[in-house]
């Protein structure tokens, strides 16, 4: 193109002045905007917060082993718990001797110790969702330790009942909180060998202990029964600090204990001892129609409608929970708990007196042959968690329990004073077996139904029950039989002026009969032990029944199945079957 063409007036010359340029500036940018707030029904889904039972630290490098230790430190303090509770039984005569003591405190040493342990275990179920469960523990060991301090340095009396008192406040701390751990340790499918072994350690440990007392009080001092817990305590207590590996104390434990309902836990406390000291005693140290009877066992009975009345409508926080009577399958666990209880019991304190009344053996070789029932007792339990573990049906081995306990305390009805050796065995094995099938089965039912917030708490409650049945089979099985044995006594001319007196010390009666040359007595008295326990049996016979009829009308295979919060915490009464969470600690 020619120069003279490229500025022709025809074409836009690219040197025009700025002010004719057009505008390159860029536009204003918007300030930003936040996206709309999305509804309620728009908002992504969040899982609600896990409640405290399920919040876990992180899984040990090896989990297997950490459980066989934790269990291993759960069983040793469990059966230290079982020893002090029936070790006296033999030794009281030589306390009482050495001590100068009375009957009246003699009975007292073994009964507070019942009673101290059974009245406070739900106190010590809410100090550890408070304080944590591993310091919790901790200190119902050293309230244990201390109890057995005050009684070996006891010169009298009143210090050795001050060491059994607190020994006994130390037991329900311990028995407890093993409930408690367990439900932390372990998911519901795994408790039941571990259950099993607990209850194998307490079966165990109730009947040697008459062995060991026996033995030390006879052959070395009495106060070596309380001194032999100290390298077992000192033991706990080390294998405890480093072994058990529990949540520390949550955040704002102060602030939580000053929340907690102290007026229910008085009046539970206060109704339950007034109301169980006169079941007690009553027929021992009074008369049954006495006015130290009545009056308390009345005044007890009043302060228990008070406490359930309270604990239902007016407690914010209740000491009991009322969560965990909502379903049936519940309210049939704890109520079998309470028979169990009472049949065990019985069993371990009236068993010895057939053998050492009827067949004539010493202290020391009644305590050997309670072992039969006490092998058969744990080995099944072990065997029932184990098989309730792989399927979660425990309801068909509650009925074979049952049925089973029942059974076999009919069979005891046989026991005679010509009672062969390998009778008598078998017949108190066939109740062992029984109620070992049903203590494992039943801490099953009593926690399937519960939320995963309250599952502690059942376990807690679950041995709370079963030590109130403790305490009221003994008081149970000591009325019957002295009844029995008075009306028999005074069925003979001879003996009708002392069956007052002799049916209220039936078991320091053995060794005056037993020292006489007179044969005839002796047969008429093995006749008349063996003639008034059969009372006993025959009402051991009757509850276990009962036991079996409830269970058979209410029990029900519970799963748990909570995924949601509101699942959680409302109990079920429909079978389901998801995956069963396994519990990391």
């Amino acid at each position: 193109m020619p120069a003279h063409d490229r500025d022709s007036p025809e074409q836009p010359s690219r040197y025009q002045s700025l002010g004719s340029m057009p505008d390159l500036t860029w536009p204003e940018r918007p300030p930003p905007t936040r996206p709309p707030r999305p509804l309620p029904h728009e908002r992504p889904f969040l899982p609600p917060p896990e409640p405290r039972a399920l919040r876990m630290p992180p899984r040990p490098p090896n989990r297997k082993r950490y459980l066989v230790r934790s269990f291993a430190v759960l069983c040793l303090v469990n059966f230290l718990c079982a020893l002090d509770g029936s070790i006296l039984s033999v030794a009281l005569p030589h306390i009482t001797k050495d001590l100068r003591g009375s009957a009246f405190e003699a009975f007292w040493a073994g009964t507070s110790f019942l009673l101290a342990s059974a009245v406070l275990q739900p106190l010590w179920a809410e100090l550890s969702d408070i304080g944590g469960q591993k310091s919790t523990l901790l200190a119902a060991l050293l309230l244990f330790t201390l109890g057995s301090v005050l009684a070996v340095a006891s010169t009298g009396f009143a210090l050795l009942l001050a060491g059994r008192v607190v020994q006994g406040v130390g037991v329900g701390g311990l028995v407890a909180l093993t409930y408690v751990i367990v439900t932390h340790l372990v998911s519901l499918q795994e408790r039941g060998k571990w259950f099993g072994l607990v209850s194998f350690q307490w079966a165990l440990g109730s009947t040697i202990a008459p062995l060991i007392g026996g033995a030390l009080a006879q052959n070395a001092s009495w106060r070596w029964i309380f001194g032999i817990n100290f390298p077992f305590c000192a033991l706990a207590l080390i294998a405890a600090q480093f072994f058990l590996r529990l949540e520390a104390r949550p955040p704002g434990a102060v602030r939580k204990l000053t929340r907690l309902d102290w007026r229910g836990f008085f009046l539970m406390i206060s109704s339950l001892t007034v109301f169980l000291v006169p079941l007690t005693w009553g027929g021992i140290m009074y008369d049954w129609t006495a006015a130290a009877t009545i009056v308390p066992l009345v005044l007890g009975f009043a302060l228990l409608v008070c406490f359930v009345l309270y604990n239902t409508y007016v407690s914010t926080r209740p000491v009991i929970r009322k969560s965990l009577f909502a379903a049936a399958t519940g309210k049939a666990a704890y109520a079998s708990a309470l028979i169990h209880g009472m049949l065990v019991y019985c069993l371990i304190f009236y068993l010895p007196l057939y053998f050492q009344g009827v067949q004539g053996y010493s202290a020391i070789l009644s305590g050997a042959a309670l072992l039969p029932f006490s092998l058969a007792t744990g080995s099944f339990a072990i065997g029932t968690g184990v098989l309730i573990s792989t399927n979660l049906k425990y309801r068909t081995r509650i009925l074979i329990g049952w049925s089973i306990t029942t059974a076999g305390t009919g069979f005891l009805l046989a026991l005679d004073t010509d009672t062969a050796v390998p009778v008598w065995v078998l017949l108190s094995g066939i109740a062992g077996m029984g109620l070992g099938t049903v203590w494992s089965a039943g801490s099953f039912a009593a926690q399937a139904p519960a939320s995963a917030v309250d599952a502690p708490f059942a376990a807690s409650t679950f041995v709370f029950i079963r030590a109130l049945g403790q305490t009221l089979g003994v008081a149970m099985g000591g009325t019957i039989f002295q009844n029995s044995f008075k009306s028999k006594l005074e069925e003979d001319p001879r003996y009708a002026p002392y069956a007052r007196q002799w049916a209220r010390d039936a078991p320091a009666l053995i060794e005056a009969i037993r020292r006489l040359d007179d044969r005839d007595i002796q047969q008429f008295m093995a006749t008349t032990y063996a003639s008034s326990l059969k009372s006993v049996w025959l009402a051991l016979c009757v509850l276990s029944g009962t036991a079996a009829l409830i269970n058979f009308v209410w029990i029900r295979d519970v799963r748990p199945c909570r995924s949601t919060e509101a699942e959680m915490t409302a109990p079920r009464e429909e079978p389901c079957a998801p995956e069963v969470p396994k519990i990391w600690i």
